[in-house]
């Protein structure tokens, strides 16, 4: 009697295609750098304001304007970069080539730790606003520091991802041929999550910008 895989041909391999992973990773190098930058800007204001006695809310308030459109910036740059792998995806997926490419789901080495380090200073530039929007009972030492240590995190974090990242489209290895929906699909979720941090950090940065006339209570001074 004969079996199915009797009859069935073997499936064909080939390398991985390294521009297929490559423009994908270039999209999640850029998105842990909007973390990174965005983390060294806010230290950076941090350590302007120790040094600033006359420094108050409007002051803090421009400065975290920027914070936050320095990694929306970034992020959205990441978006495009993103979306060019998105369509690379798509065209292969309708091409023969001689590459393979790789397993969907291999995406998520790269693209999960570069998502995590704008996500951190998103909730570090939360904590910052809502300390200065709403300072009364507030230990400004404590959570000065608490913000410190989140970009502390944000940082490695972030350039422990651009390694991973830069290292993802240079391994060599083989996979099956013919077409695949995976790439497409742990492609386009990382990118669709990369807008959204974007469109975040630029909404903070709105809100930080209309409330920069705001005024701490007398007995409250800018913190440092």
């Amino acid at each position: 009697m004969t079996s199915i895989t009797d009859i069935a041909p073997p499936a064909e391999r080939a390398r991985v295609s390294i521009i297929e992973r490559f423009i994908p990773a270039l999209a999640f190098v850029l998105t842990a750098l909007g973390g990174l930058l965005s983390a060294s800007t806010l230290i950076s204001l941090f350590d302007r304001l120790k040094n600033d006695e006359t420094a108050g809310i409007e002051t803090v308030m421009r400065g975290m304007v920027v914070v936050d459109q320095v990694g929306g910036i970034v992020l959205a740059v990441a978006a495009v970069f993103g979306t060019a792998g998105v369509v690379g995806c798509v065209v292969r997926m309708f091409s023969e080539t001689k590459k393979a490419s790789p397993p969907g789901v291999l995406y998520l080495i790269p693209a999960l730790p570069s998502l995590i380090s704008p996500a951190i200073m998103i909730h570090a530039s939360r904590v910052v606003m809502d300390l200065l929007l709403d300072p009364v009972g507030k230990d400004f030492g404590k959570t000065g520091g608490d913000i410190a240590e989140l970009c502390v995190i944000a940082f490695i974090i972030s350039v422990v991802s651009i390694i991973i990242s830069l290292i993802f489209p240079l391994v060599p290895f083989s996979s099956q041929t013919g077409r695949k929906l995976s790439p497409l699909m742990f492609v386009l979720l990382p990118t669709l999550i990369i807008v959204c941090l974007a469109a975040t950090f630029f909404w903070m940065a709105d809100d930080a910008w209309a409330h920069k006339g705001a005024k701490f209570p007398s007995n409250i001074s800018a913190p440092r």
